[in-house]
């Protein structure tokens, strides 16, 4: 964190990536974009590539430990994580419990 300010982010469940390229645009920060729909990560890829920003979008299945491996080998590690979609599913829901094993994997701090 510089200046109090995020320098990597992830946003898992990212949908169209709002959050995430918000803070890309106002902040600087590299932005790591991530979702299970194919669609979602190339519509993130060209949302960065159109704003300028640095970062990446990946298809990211929660729980699959191969879209895992593949964000940790080009991202170790992160200053903040955005998993405002877990906030959406039931704590106790199959969803959920594959959302925490992602977020405890990925949630290396920076």
């Amino acid at each position: 964190v510089r200046n109090g300010q995020a320098e990597t982010v992830l946003e898992l469940g990212a949908g169209r990536g709002l959050p995430g390229l918000i803070c890309g645009v106002v902040h600087g920060s590299t932005v790591v974009l991530t979702d299970g729909n194919d669609r979602a990560a190339a519509w993130n890829t060209a949302a960065l590539q159109a704003n300028n920003l640095i970062g990446s979008a990946y298809r990211l299945s929660w729980g699959n430990e191969g879209h895992i491996a593949a964000v940790q080998t080009a991202h170790p590690a992160f200053d903040l994580v955005l998993a405002v979609r877990m906030a959406r599913k039931p704590v106790r829901s199959a969803g959920h419990r594959l959302g925490r094993r992602s977020l405890r994997s990925l949630a290396v701090v920076a």
